[in-house]
C-alpha cells in the first residue's frame, strides 16, 4: 500500500538517499562522476536545496516495508504548478506511484490552472511518463543539469483537471 504525505524533517536522510539513487540511475549516462558530486550537493542542505518555502515536497510511503520509494517537488506560481521532479524507486515503477504523486500536486496546489515539467530529452522513459498522464510539449529548451552541462529538455505542459 502506497500513502502520501507532505515531507517532514526526519524523512530528509532518506529522501537524499532516494534522490541519489535516482539521479545516478536517470543521469548516469549524461554527468561524469565529478557531475554527480555538484548535482548531489544540494542535498545537503536541511531544506534539500529547496530554494522557497513554500515549495510543495511530497514522499510516497510504501506502507509495508515503511521506505520511500517516490518523491515529488512542484511549486505554483502566477496560475502555474511547476513541477520540479518526480522521482520513484526503480522497484515501483509502474505500480501507479509517479500517477498518484502528479494526481496529489494536481489536487494541492489548487489555484494552479495548467501543471507544467520541464524533462530531458534523454529521458525517454519520462517523457513517456508525463505525456501518459496528459502532459504535451510546448517548448524545446536547453536545460543546465549542472553548471558547464546544458542537455536538450522539453517542456511539458498539461490542464490540472486532464489525467
Amino acid at each position: 500500500m502506497i500513502s502520501v504525505r507532505n515531507m517532514h524533517n526526519q524523512d530528509y536522510a532518506e529522501v537524499r538517499a532516494h534522490l541519489s539513487k535516482c539521479w545516478h540511475e536517470t543521469y548516469a549516462h549524461l554527468l561524469q562522476p565529478s557531475d554527480f558530486a555538484t548535482l548531489l550537493a544540494s542535498l545537503n542542505d536541511p531544506d534539500l536545496g529547496l530554494i522557497t518555502s513554500d515549495c510543495l515536497a511530497l514522499v510516497a510511503l510504501d506502507t509495508q516495508k515503511n521506505r520511500v520509494v517516490g518523491t515529488a517537488l512542484a511549486a505554483e506560481r502566477h496560475g502555474v504548478g511547476y513541477v520540479w521532479g518526480v522521482y520513484v524507486a526503480t522497484d515501483k515503477k509502474r505500480c501507479g506511484v509517479g500517477r498518484t504523486l502528479i494526481s496529489e500536486v494536481s489536487a494541492r496546489l489548487s489555484s494552479a490552472k495548467e501543471l507544467s515539467v520541464t524533462v530531458l530529452r534523454a529521458g525517454s522513459a519520462a517523457n513517456a511518463f508525463y505525456r501518459a498522464q496528459g502532459f504535451v510539449p510546448v517548448q524545446d529548451c536547453d536545460y543546465d543539469l549542472v553548471p558547464g552541462t546544458t542537455e536538450q529538455a522539453t517542456v511539458l505542459v498539461r490542464d490540472r483537471f486532464s489525467s
